[in-house]
């Protein structure tokens, strides 16, 4: 999913105030490289180690933790999408007519045809994979690049998500509907959020879905939990959003590892 029109890839570390408990958090820069074009997708390993990025000059880019470039790969057309498994092993990009699977070395593990992939998602062991098209598919895969199943709904796909088990796919389409569809590609539930979905995030037994309007939608059950108000528009759900331990700061929308809540004022 295109969320970002940087040519830059950026990594921001958030820190609180020495000794501030309830600080406002401050965002400083790690490291950045500029790329040859839009960077639209960005994946982080689980331990900080490796950052993986894709970006419309054409290429799959892999980087250490301190920022040194150490890999890019290039597709065949320019990529839109891109997620990878909890620790960088696996990483999927998708471009106007394929999807790719990589590993951490940017070698290329297989390619299939899909035409204009919008997003794509990967479980954290990189065993099942997923892609969201403008026609309207849900494709699920294999770690072996084998489709599993498919499921077609009436409107483009812009975001898709995968539970923390694999178990579940959760879709949001271009009218406002989210789907939870099982291990199988089987309808759970639907609902109709009727507001345009940047993200989509299975945490636990809910989904998270991150709206135009400056609002994040908790479901469950096919039924609205709650909703959260942010000061702009939410336009990603990183790993963990939602789950214990992780919550978004309320001020600025950021997803805070529970080791930077204190220190934060989360």
């Amino acid at each position: 999913m295109n969320k970002s029109v940087w040519a830059r890839v950026v990594l921001l570390l958030l820190i609180g105030l020495p000794g501030t408990v309830g600080a406002e958090p401050q965002a400083q820069v790690g490291w950045s490289y500029t790329t040859g074009g839009s960077v639209v997708g960005v994946a982080v390993s689980s331990d900080g180690s490796f950052t993986a990025a894709c970006s419309q000059d054409g290429y799959v880019y892999g980087f250490h933790k301190n920022g040194t470039l150490w890999w890019k790969t290039q597709l065949d057309s320019l990529p839109q999408a891109l997620a990878a498994s909890s620790w960088g092993d696996r990483i999927l990009a998708g471009d106007d007519s394929r999807i790719y699977l990589l590993n951490m070395t940017g070698q290329l593990l297989w390619k299939r045809d899909v035409l204009n992939t919008n997003d794509v998602a990967a479980s954290p062991d990189g065993s099942f994979l997923v892609a969201g098209t403008s026609d309207g598919f849900v494709r699920a895969y294999d770690a072996a690049g084998s489709l599993a199943w498919s499921y077609k709904t009436p409107y483009a796909v812009q975001a898709v998500g995968v539970s923390e088990d694999g178990s579940r796919v959760a879709a949001g389409t271009s009218d406002g509907m989210v789907y939870l569809l099982d291990q199988g590609g089987a309808v759970m539930w639907s609902f109709d959020i009727g507001r345009f979905i940047n993200d989509i995030a299975v945490a636990g037994e809910s989904v998270l879905v991150a709206t135009e309007r400056n609002r994040i939608f908790y479901l469950r059950d096919g039924a609205q939990e709650r909703s959260d108000y942010y000061p702009s528009d939410p336009l990603a759900l990183g790993p963990g959003w939602g789950l214990p331990g992780h919550r978004p700061h309320r001020r600025h929308g950021l997803l805070l590892p529970a080791g930077l809540q204190e220190a934060v004022g989360a």
